[in-house]
């Protein structure tokens, strides 16, 4: 971690923390603050998307990170970023002050460009990949389902969608704020895929769920994919 701490001086390194398959992220100390350190995988436009995404939530008041600058003034080093470690608890399910974070997130991003590297589900009606999809990978009849699963749930409003919207990327500090965490996931999409309400949206938001995971996590892929087939 010795290129961590030419960036960060001085910064320390504490407990490694569970997540996702194409993020690793470490609790640790910096400047005296408890922070939290990540590394994206992601191309370093697709960050640039991402850190531009997170300031201009910030300058709106939504609770999202705001990331601490290395020593000479960048937001990242190759891939690894450091914000302070947010104290408080994951909210529930239903929690009504999660889906107001997220409504005003899409309130805020109404014209964002999309991620590059990424596409959205109206994108993939007609290409085979984009983003964390490939169809090319995936059964034929599987991508059908997908599709129309997509379809079914019709067009609605776009905006920036946090693109894994669980409990587990909320927490509730101690103002009793929601601030939403990991924006690896992010783009340019239907607001439904936050905020599915009715069946045809939650079938749609499964659907995704299946295809972006097909590649990185199979066996679980695969277990939402017979859901999704009994839904039909």
């Amino acid at each position: 971690m010795t290129s961590l701490d030419t960036s960060w001086p001085g910064i320390t390194l504490d407990s490694r923390l569970a997540g996702g398959s194409r993020t690793e992220a470490w609790t640790g100390f910096y400047a005296g603050s408890r922070v939290v350190v990540r590394k994206s995988t992601r191309s370093p436009e697709s960050r640039l998307w991402e850190w531009t995404l997170l300031n201009h939530l910030v300058q709106q008041g939504i609770g999202v990170p705001h990331l601490v600058r290395t020593a000479d003034g960048r937001l990242d080093h190759d891939g690894w970023h450091v914000y302070p470690f947010v104290t408080g608890e994951h909210p529930d399910q239903d929690d009504p002050r999660q889906a107001a974070a997220l409504a005003a997130v899409h309130a805020a991003t109404t014209s964002w460009p999309q991620r590059p590297g990424s596409a959205s589900s109206v994108d993939l009606h007609l290409g085979d990949r984009g983003g964390d999809i490939d169809f090319g990978s995936m059964p034929t009849e599987l991508v059908a389902t997908i599709r129309n699963a997509w379809s079914q749930a019709g067009s609605g409003v776009t905006s920036v969608v946090h693109g894994d919207a669980g409990p587990s990327n909320a927490i509730i500090d101690a103002r009793g704020r929601c601030v939403l965490i990991d924006w690896d996931e992010a783009r340019v999409d239907h607001t439904f895929f936050d905020l599915p309400s009715g069946p045809f949206e939650k079938r749609a938001a499964l659907a995704w769920e299946v295809a972006t995971c097909w590649g990185t996590e199979p066996d679980y892929a695969r277990r939402l994919a017979s859901r999704l087939r009994t839904r039909e």
